[in-house]
């Protein structure tokens, strides 16, 4: 027989000798003694005191153990809040945990909803310092990730000779469905304060604002999610929640917010003189919106006769002098755009490229490396951070315009079916739209039959 060596144990007749017990018996015996000792322990401190422990519920509590993620339809993370400042101090790191649990106490209250709403603190249970936006915009995104959250709420206290708290909302862009560009971090309101460290009224003023904002904010959070859903009931029930908040915000922030909120569900039930209104209205309140300057040009080039869903160069927008007023437009929204990260400059290098390729066909000339370039950057929005899922559409949309272009016969070019071909492999591959999908490879299967 085999031993738990592997030796082969001998049978024979003689006694067997006594054997050392290995480690692992010798462990086994600690276990079982200890839990002999423990489960009476245990009884009798129930049967006594009257409590009872859900040990899953203690192991998610220990300092060594990762908080599970949260599991409702719905899942709002509440970060720490943070310090802006030169330099953290104990005083500051108490005041900041203590305006947390305020926070986290308003949150759970006003949306906690076991298996549909579900709030929770982030994984990540220390005040940091954030000098930059970008390390802030960072720090939230990994705690939502922490958790599996869709919607962050905390601030940040920028101590100093007057204290101030900002309220932030991070909204994850890529589980946010149709309402993918209202994501990122929002600061949607600020506030000053005495000494919060110190003055304890003042304090009890900070936690107010944070309790008070963030049962706003999470009202303003469910339109967000009507808007996300699609859908003309799902877009008409967040047009009238937006509606009903807006007499309720204060901070330009969160009117820009609100107003750019109804104007992109405007555009979305095709009212677009509602939307224009709603744009300008947003752009009033902050005239560096690029969302909302995105929006009208996007509104003006629908005017015009373009389509986002069939040919994108219809007789109705092909005037030059149209197209030259929408190419414009796009390039001052480019202009805008501070950062090459900025995740609308996908969306304003597609509207540039198919603009100019608009232009090309009018004319019968024009830069096709450039359009080209164009579509090729808001493709690579994709290729570079495939979490971004809510660019399927455009980037599909990108690889069966340059299947188009590669099909052009130019005066220094010839057509390329074979490129052609395996750019609308890609764009099939790519977009999350079934009809499309049969539609690119119908293409594609029809240009490698060819050749």
């Amino acid at each position: 027989m085999e031993s738990a060596g592997g030796e082969t144990e001998s049978r024979s007749e003689e006694p067997a000798q006594t054997e050392r017990p290995s480690r692992w018996k010798r462990l086994w015996k600690v276990v079982v003694g200890v839990a002999a000792v423990f489960a009476p322990l245990y009884g009798l401190l129930t049967a006594t005191v009257g409590f009872t422990v859900d040990f899953p519920a203690v192991a998610s509590k220990l300092p060594w153990v990762d908080p599970p993620p949260l599991n409702g339809a719905v899942n709002i993370v509440v970060p720490e809040i943070a310090l802006d400042t030169e330099k953290k101090t104990e005083r500051d790191e108490k005041v900041a945990r203590k305006l947390t649990d305020a926070l986290f106490a308003g949150v759970q209250e006003e949306l906690g909803k076991a298996g549909r709403i579900e709030v929770g603190h982030a994984k990540n249970r220390d005040v940091s310092v954030y000098r930059t936006e970008d390390a802030r915009t960072e720090r939230l995104r990994k705690d939502l990730a922490s958790r599996g959250g869709h919607i962050a709420i905390s601030g940040t206290l920028v101590p100093g000779t007057v204290d101030r708290l900002r309220v932030e909302v991070y909204l994850d862009r890529n589980r946010l469905d149709e309402a993918y560009q209202l994501g990122g971090l929002q600061k949607l309101s600020v506030e000053e304060f005495g000494d919060v460290s110190l003055n304890p009224a003042a304090q009890g003023h900070a936690q107010d604002l944070l309790v008070r904002k963030a049962r706003l904010y999470t009202q303003l959070i469910v339109a967000v999610g009507w808007y996300g859903t699609g859908g003309t009931q799902g877009l008409v029930r967040s047009l009238r929640s937006t509606q009903a908040l807006l007499p309720k915000f204060t901070e330009p922030a969160e009117k820009a917010f609100g107003w750019l909120l109804i104007g992109n569900t405007e555009a979305r039930l095709k009212r677009q003189d509602e939307a224009v209104r709603a744009y300008r209205k947003a752009l009033a309140v902050d005239p560096g919106s690029i969302r909302a300057k995105l929006g009208l040009a996007e509104i003006d080039y629908l005017r015009a006769g373009g389509s986002f869903s069939e040919g994108m160069c219809t007789p109705a927008v092909s005037r030059l002098a149209t197209l030259r007023r929408l190419e414009r437009k796009y390039l001052n929204v480019r202009a805008d755009l501070d950062d090459d990260r900025h995740d609308l400059r996908p969306r304003v290098e597609f509207a540039l490229a198919r603009t100019r390729l608009c232009i090309l066909l009018v004319r019968g000339r024009g830069s096709i490396g450039e359009i080209e370039d164009g579509f090729r950057a808001a493709a690579a929005a994709l290729e570079q951070d495939s979490r971004k899922t809510w660019l399927r559409m455009l980037t599909a949309d990108s690889y069966a315009m340059l299947g188009a272009t590669s099909l052009l016969r130019l005066r220094d070019r010839d057509p390329d079916p074979v490129t052609a071909a395996r750019y609308y492999e890609a764009a099939a591959k790519t977009t999350p739209d079934e009809r499309r999908r049969t539609i690119y490879d119908r293409r594609r299967k029809q240009l490698t039959s060819r050749h």
